[in-house]
């Protein structure tokens, strides 16, 4: 979702804001949000993996990354030498997002079809899971995960009891393609409980999500995408700060003295 859609990544802030909203006032059942966050992903997917989703899912940019991939390229190490490298999206290719959106997207499925064999990836069209689009994924009713992407910053929302074992699936699938996330003091990715007050429960929160995932408080606001979703006071102090920033940059101006060039 996102990569190639004008306003995707104000509609994904908007899902995410719906849900956490929904999710406090029991509106919906509770879930546990995941915000997936893979170590440098644009530069670790392998170019193999990336080529065959392509092909099945987007055969006009296959033919360009056929032909701009052939042969590995020559990166040149900031020590002066040089490595040929076969793996990488490179955020400044024009399909770099494309392709690393869906060589995700497809993995992203497979965890889901790991998770829940009986849950289609997609509505039925005739074709075999492998040849799904990776758009459509089994819903909370059917197999309790959702989850949208913009590029590769995933927002995964599960039923409490399926968060372990489907971040363990998309771990496994997210290997094959070279992509991976930090684990420890470096883990980057977030898991938080989204319930009413009196439905809080922790049993979710296993050593295998705490060990890749911060965890902090139930509905505990957040950012997504750089835009703050959780609760009003958090939209409003963000809102502030910005204020604040911009008000400081135009004080700063005001004192700025233009000297003449016989000053330098």
């Amino acid at each position: 979702m996102g990569c190639c859609n004008t306003s995707g990544c104000e509609a994904l802030v908007h899902f995410r804001d719906t849900v956490d909203r929904a999710a406090n006032i029991g509106s919906i059942e509770p879930v546990v949000s995941m915000d997936v966050d893979m170590a440098d992903c644009f530069c670790t997917l392998e170019w193999d993996r990336m080529r065959e989703n392509e092909a099945q899912e987007l055969p006009d940019i296959e033919k360009w990354m056929s032909w701009s991939q052939q042969t590995p390229s020559e990166v040149v190490l900031p020590s002066g030498g040089t490595k040929l490298c076969d793996r990488g999206a490179e955020q400044g290719e024009p399909t770099a997002s494309a392709a690393t959106g869906c060589t995700i997207g497809v993995a992203a499925s497979r965890a889901h079809v790991s998770c829940n064999p009986l849950v289609p990836m997609q509505q039925d069209t005739g074709h075999s899971p492998e040849q799904q689009l990776p758009g459509t994924r089994a819903s909370l009713r059917g197999g309790g995960v959702c989850d949208q992407w913009y590029m590769d910053d995933g927002q995964v929302f599960t039923k409490p009891e399926k968060a372990e074992e489907f971040l363990k699936a998309l771990d496994v699938e997210l290997d094959k393609i070279g992509a991976f996330r930090e684990t420890g003091a470096d883990r980057k990715s977030v898991a938080r409980l989204l319930a009413p007050e009196h439905a809080v429960d922790s049993s979710w929160c296993t050593s295998y999500i705490s060990e890749s995932c911060k965890t902090p408080a139930a509905n505990a606001s957040h950012l997504i995408l750089g835009a703050p979703v959780g609760c009003d006071s958090a939209v409003e102090a963000a809102f502030q700060e910005m204020l604040d920033k911009t008000e400081d940059i135009h004080e700063r101006i005001k004192t700025l003295r233009i000297l003449p060039l016989s000053s330098f």
